[in-house]
């Protein structure tokens, strides 16, 4: 809208959450080679500069989207996150499922 001449901007606000976007497949995925050709586009550079002029943020470092705030502090980085992964899933587990 902004680029429509909108009078609205984008504002970051510190420390910024990040949102994993995760990409998968499923165990008995039909098309299993498909998916797989599917995942190596996303993940190249081609994909994710696709994601980029979409809006949206990419898993490559130095890709950004137009406006981005270029020093947008964020936390937990994705690196911290990838690090502890199995440390916040426990805690998720143990606060948001019950015990069966």
């Amino acid at each position: 809208m902004k680029k429509q001449g909108a009078p609205v901007d984008w504002v970051g606000f510190e420390p910024a959450i990040v949102a994993l976007h995760p990409i998968s497949m499923v165990e008995k995925a039909p098309h299993p080679n498909a998916a797989k050709l599917f995942i190596d586009f996303a993940l190249s550079d081609e994909g994710q500069k696709l994601f980029v002029q979409r809006g949206r943020e990419s898993a490559k470092a130095g890709l950004k989207p137009e406006g981005y705030p270029v020093h947008l502090r964020v936390a937990p980085s994705r690196v911290q996150l990838a690090e502890k992964l199995a440390d916040y899933t426990q805690q998720y587990e143990s606060l948001f499922l019950r015990a069966h």
